[in-house]
């Protein structure tokens, strides 16, 4: 009897028909892991950033410049005030970018660009910019770019950010190590 059934092909109909199942099964379970895992990372970056919000008030750099931070004399808090604001930035950035659901490319035509940063210019100015303004142009330069991070650019030169690799450039360019 089992050998007309394995003629008839019995046995091995059954036999996809569980593989199938079983490996359909295996990827609801996993799908379901991912999704609790994204969630549960969603829930850490805005925990984080809730407790860095409250843990940090961004000074004021309206009327301070970059010779106002170190080598400076006395100025180690404006610095780290400085670079933590600009490092908040970055990772807002990084953390927005790699976003399936974010942009790729906040597109504007260049006049709307114009009309839309205020004292936006491409003239140099005679007079250096205040630590404020530096950050508003980082931001607007991350804002307007295009975000080579994102996981539906595509490209062949690009494949995207590796935060290892980020964290290696900071600290050669930390150190002023050439590479």
């Amino acid at each position: 009897m089992i050998h007309e059934l394995l003629n008839s092909g019995y046995i091995w109909q059954r036999h996809q028909l569980l593989t199938c199942v079983c490996i359909s099964c295996f990827f609801f379970f996993l799908s379901d892991r991912i999704l609790d895992k994204s969630a549960v990372r969603d829930k850490q970056e805005e925990d984080s950033a809730a407790i860095r919000d409250q843990k940090q008030t961004p000074a004021d750099f309206s009327s301070i410049f970059s010779k106002d931070l170190l080598p400076a004399s006395g100025s180690e808090e404006m610095t780290r005030g400085f670079l933590q604001e600009l490092v908040n930035i970055l990772l807002g950035y990084i953390c927005r970018s790699s976003q399936r659901s974010s942009k790729v490319l906040d597109f504007h035509h260049p006049h709307q660009l114009m009309e839309g940063l205020e004292g936006f210019s491409l003239n140099l100015p005679d007079q250096p910019e205040t630590l404020e303004q530096i950050l508003v142009d980082c931001r607007d330069t991350l804002k307007y770019g295009v975000s080579t991070g994102h996981p539906r650019f595509f490209n062949q030169l690009s494949s995207g950010l590796d935060v290892i690799g980020l964290a290696g450039e900071w600290l050669t360019s930390t150190a002023n190590t050439n590479m």
